[in-house]
Protein backbone atom coordinates (compact mmCIF):
# COMPACT_ATOMS: atom_id res chain seq x y z
CA UNK A 1 0.00 0.00 0.00
CA UNK A 2 1.11 3.26 -0.44
CA UNK A 3 1.36 5.79 2.34
CA UNK A 4 -1.48 7.78 1.21
CA UNK A 5 -3.70 4.92 1.72
CA UNK A 6 -2.48 4.19 4.60
CA UNK A 7 -3.24 7.52 5.68
CA UNK A 8 -6.86 7.33 4.33
CA UNK A 9 -7.31 4.22 6.20
CA UNK A 10 -5.85 5.81 9.61
CA UNK A 11 -8.42 8.62 9.05
CA UNK A 12 -10.90 6.61 8.60
CA UNK A 13 -10.47 4.55 11.73
CA UNK A 14 -10.18 7.67 13.72
CA UNK A 15 -13.45 8.65 12.21
CA UNK A 16 -14.85 6.01 12.83
CA UNK A 17 -13.69 5.84 16.58
CA UNK A 18 -15.17 8.97 17.14
CA UNK A 19 -18.49 8.20 15.59
CA UNK A 20 -19.18 5.06 17.95
CA UNK A 21 -17.79 7.19 21.03
CA UNK A 22 -20.54 9.92 20.11
CA UNK A 23 -23.49 7.26 19.55
CA UNK A 24 -22.22 5.96 22.71
CA UNK A 25 -22.33 9.02 24.70
CA UNK A 26 -25.96 9.91 23.61
CA UNK A 27 -27.32 6.67 23.60
CA UNK A 28 -26.19 6.52 27.60
CA UNK A 29 -27.25 10.16 28.51
CA UNK A 30 -30.56 10.34 30.22
CA UNK A 31 -33.52 11.18 27.49
CA UNK A 32 -35.14 14.46 28.00
CA UNK A 33 -38.59 14.80 29.50
CA UNK A 34 -40.96 17.34 29.05
CA UNK A 35 -42.77 18.76 31.43
CA UNK A 36 -46.38 20.13 31.80
CA UNK A 37 -47.82 21.97 34.63
CA UNK A 38 -51.33 20.18 35.69
CA UNK A 39 -54.15 22.20 37.51
CA UNK A 40 -55.31 19.88 40.80
CA UNK A 41 -58.02 21.55 43.30
CA UNK A 42 -56.74 21.49 46.74
CA UNK A 43 -58.82 19.34 48.89
CA UNK A 44 -59.17 19.47 53.04
CA UNK A 45 -56.13 17.99 53.96
CA UNK A 46 -53.70 18.18 51.40
CA UNK A 47 -50.00 19.67 51.76
CA UNK A 48 -47.45 20.44 49.36
CA UNK A 49 -45.23 17.70 50.51
CA UNK A 50 -48.59 15.05 50.25
CA UNK A 51 -49.41 16.28 47.23
CA UNK A 52 -45.62 16.50 45.93
CA UNK A 53 -45.18 12.72 46.55
CA UNK A 54 -48.32 11.70 44.85
CA UNK A 55 -46.89 13.38 41.72
CA UNK A 56 -42.70 13.58 41.81
CA UNK A 57 -41.23 10.86 39.39
CA UNK A 58 -39.21 8.26 41.04
CA UNK A 59 -36.02 10.25 39.73
CA UNK A 60 -36.69 13.03 41.54
CA UNK A 61 -36.21 14.16 44.77
CA UNK A 62 -39.86 15.27 46.59
CA UNK A 63 -37.66 18.38 48.02
CA UNK A 64 -37.48 19.80 44.67
CA UNK A 65 -40.97 19.04 43.77
CA UNK A 66 -42.12 20.52 46.43
CA UNK A 67 -39.50 23.63 45.63
CA UNK A 68 -40.82 23.83 42.08
CA UNK A 69 -44.85 23.68 42.72
CA UNK A 70 -43.81 26.61 45.26
CA UNK A 71 -41.91 29.11 42.90
CA UNK A 72 -44.52 28.48 39.79
CA UNK A 73 -47.60 28.51 42.21
CA UNK A 74 -46.08 32.07 43.61
CA UNK A 75 -46.34 30.44 47.31
CA UNK A 76 -44.65 31.92 50.18
CA UNK A 77 -45.98 30.05 52.76
CA UNK A 78 -46.17 26.38 52.19
CA UNK A 79 -48.95 25.92 54.99
CA UNK A 80 -51.15 28.53 53.05
CA UNK A 81 -52.93 26.11 50.99
CA UNK A 82 -56.31 26.46 51.44
CA UNK A 83 -59.26 23.55 50.07
CA UNK A 84 -60.95 24.74 47.19
CA UNK A 85 -57.85 26.93 45.36
CA UNK A 86 -56.51 25.35 42.41
CA UNK A 87 -52.68 25.21 42.17
CA UNK A 88 -50.54 24.06 39.09
CA UNK A 89 -47.94 20.75 39.74
CA UNK A 90 -44.79 19.81 37.42
CA UNK A 91 -45.60 16.41 35.81
CA UNK A 92 -43.49 14.94 33.17
CA UNK A 93 -45.17 14.26 29.45
CA UNK A 94 -44.39 10.11 30.42
CA UNK A 95 -46.48 9.85 33.46
CA UNK A 96 -49.50 11.74 31.60
CA UNK A 97 -49.18 9.26 28.84
CA UNK A 98 -49.25 6.25 31.49
CA UNK A 99 -52.70 7.95 32.74
CA UNK A 100 -53.81 8.07 29.40
CA UNK A 101 -53.02 4.64 28.74
CA UNK A 102 -54.27 3.66 32.31
CA UNK A 103 -57.66 5.48 31.52
CA UNK A 104 -58.13 3.93 27.74
CA UNK A 105 -57.76 0.59 29.43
Amino acid sequence: MTKTMSNIFMELGILIIFVIAGLMYFMSSKPVSQVYYQPIRIQSGDTLWKIASQYAPEHKDIREVVYEIQSYNHLVDAGALRPGVVIHIPVEASSINDEINIAAK
